[in-house]
């Protein structure tokens, strides 16, 4: 009977432990870098935003939608770009294109993985932010 009770605490312990350090293997997205490439907006109103998604996790992280929101004037304007899968250490560099309907002072709020389809090691830190004022000051 204690052998028996022993073995079941084993492999409870077993299970247990397995699916805590499993959560330790997952891929995780980091919005790494966001640039504004300001110049082309003088010309014809383009806002190029280029950013960079990393996976700091230890796995692969398969292929993923990020979200970028351009915000200026109360209104949002998004794009869903997709993202290939990152090998873990690895980058991915993207770019989206804005049209500036004026100007303004101009929020970008940029989104790895934003609809969670990715099982990551931290969900809580997909998100980055710039800031890009055209024509006014912040």
């Amino acid at each position: 009977m204690k052998t028996k009770y022993l073995m079941t605490m084993f492999i409870a312990g077993l299970l247990i432990g397995t699916a805590f350090s499993a959560t330790k293997i997952n891929p995780d997205l980091i919005i790494k870098d966001i640039k504004i490439d300001t110049s082309t907006v003088n010309k014809n109103n383009k806002i190029t935003v280029i950013y960079t998604i990393k996976n700091v996790g230890k796995t692969k992280a398969p292929a993923s939608i990020a979200k970028i929101d351009m915000k200026a004037n109360g209104k949002t304007i998004t794009a869903t770009p997709t993202t290939p899968t990152i090998d873990p250490g690895g980058s991915y560099k993207g770019v989206a294109t804005f049209t500036a309907a004026s100007k303004n002072n101009y929020i970008f709020n940029l989104t790895a993985d934003y609809n969670n389809g990715v099982l990551e090691t931290n969900e809580k830190n997909n998100s980055n932010t710039a800031s890009f004022s055209f024509g006014k000051k912040f």
